[in-house]
């Protein structure tokens, strides 16, 4: 991948992290369980993101 598209990747990466901290924040102090599906999901898919980025 060229420099522009890692920075985006790396870019959209760290948005999804910021969704999955804000999922985990709602599933604990607020018992929403679906708030934790949504963290997880976004955190699986900004692993995943930046794993195939750096590839």
């Amino acid at each position: 991948m060229d420099k522009q598209k890692k920075a985006v990747a790396k870019l959209i990466a760290g948005t999804l992290s910021n969704i999955s901290v804000i999922g985990f924040g709602l599933a604990i102090y607020e018992s929403r369980p679906l708030a934790l599906v949504a963290g997880i999901l976004a955190i699986g898919l900004a692993v995943t993101l930046a794993w195939r980025a750096e590839r």
